[in-house]
């Protein structure tokens, strides 16, 4: 699908498994209620299928701070151990990194939603009144979370200290941004900052740091974010994908925001 880059595959960096106990399917656009939101021709290959999900969609950008230090390898594996180990969560958060070396890596599957800038899915669930006899949780309205159709991509460094991420690795950005609107017509772009502040997550962070965050807004001008009305523009209607209690119960200690 990418044919105009050259993306570090997850085997090469050295990423480990993505979690599929069942648990995270309601992060899965291929799973049976996604598909029938999306309604893909029966026979859709799962290209088609992408390109359908993030036709007209959103990117929002990213840094991974704390990683200045590191190399960009050694960085990916780390991120990947935070998210999934201390966390908990089912893979790293983001679809796509990008190294200070200039080099786009490969994160989370795009057939997975993203785990970067909304409500973690369970904290709708109201753990104490199961239903459908105990054995499941009120249902998630997946399309209320600001990672519905929406491609992460995170930029590896800390820049708000390092006020000005390296020349070939904005480069790399925006040769990834041009080639993902290409294929996706995507029609809204904007960094963490504006989704994380207007999420149900608490606090409010600077992400991606002052000079990322101003070049979104200087490149891709006809196509920033501005809607206050969070997700509302890339969903016509709800989706409803209920979480099983076992799954989840032990989950919900370490579930408490996104990156």
């Amino acid at each position: 699908m990418f044919n105009h880059l050259n993306i570090v595959k997850r085997a090469q960096w050295g990423a480990g498994l993505i979690k599929d106990d069942g648990s995270y399917d309601c992060y899965n656009y291929l799973t049976s209620e996604m598909e029938q939101y999306f309604n893909f021709p029966a026979s859709s290959t799962e290209e088609e299928k992408l390109i359908n999900i993030y036709q007209g969609g959103r990117i929002i950008v990213h840094h991974a701070d704390a990683y200045n230090n590191v190399s960009d390898e050694d960085a990916m594996r780390s991120i990947y151990h935070f998210h999934t180990r201390d966390r908990q969560w089912l893979d790293i958060a983001y679809h796509f990194l990008i190294g200070k070396n200039g080099k786009i890596y490969q994160g989370r599957p795009l057939y997975l939603m993203g785990g970067h800038a909304g409500a973690p899915l369970h904290s709708s669930v109201d753990c104490a009144n199961p239903v459908n006899d105990g054995k499941t949780y009120h249902d998630v309205n997946v399309s209320q979370d600001f990672d519905f159709r929406s491609i992460g991509i995170s930029l590896i460094g800390d820049y708000d200290e390092e006020i000005q991420p390296p020349a070939i690795q904005m480069t790399a950005l925006r040769d990834l941004i041009d080639e993902l609107s290409k294929i996706f017509n995507i029609q809204f772009i904007n960094g963490h900052r504006f989704y994380k502040n207007r999420s149900e997550v608490a606090g409010a962070t600077t992400c991606p740091g002052d000079y990322a965050f101003d070049f979104l807004h200087n490149e891709y001008s006809s196509i920033i974010d501005t809607q206050d009305t969070g997700l509302n523009q890339l969903a016509s209607h709800p989706i409803r994908c209920s979480i099983t209690c076992v799954e989840y119960s032990k989950r919900l200690p370490t579930f408490s925001s996104t990156p």
